[in-house]
């Protein structure tokens, strides 16, 4: 059952996925400077209702789920 969940979950994300995959190679950038690839991430991020951070090591985006932080596995 949990098997059957988890494929429908990924059918259902492909293409976003996809989509996502083909943007940042169609957008190359340097090593050390993705600057747009970084915005581009956090845009992706932030509209999956993630607090996003951007700036981190440069040109690194961490993106974290809100939650009470009472969930946490031990």
């Amino acid at each position: 059952m949990m098997l059957s969940r988890i494929k429908d979950i990924a059918a259902t994300l492909a293409p976003r996925l996809t989509e996502i995959r083909r943007h940042i190679h169609s957008h190359p950038e340097l090593s050390g400077q993705e600057y747009q690839t970084a915005a581009y991430v956090a845009g992706v991020l932030s509209s999956c209702g993630l607090h996003v951070q951007e700036l981190v090591g440069k040109t690194g985006v961490v993106g974290e789920m809100p939650g009470s932080g009472s969930d946490r596995a031990s």
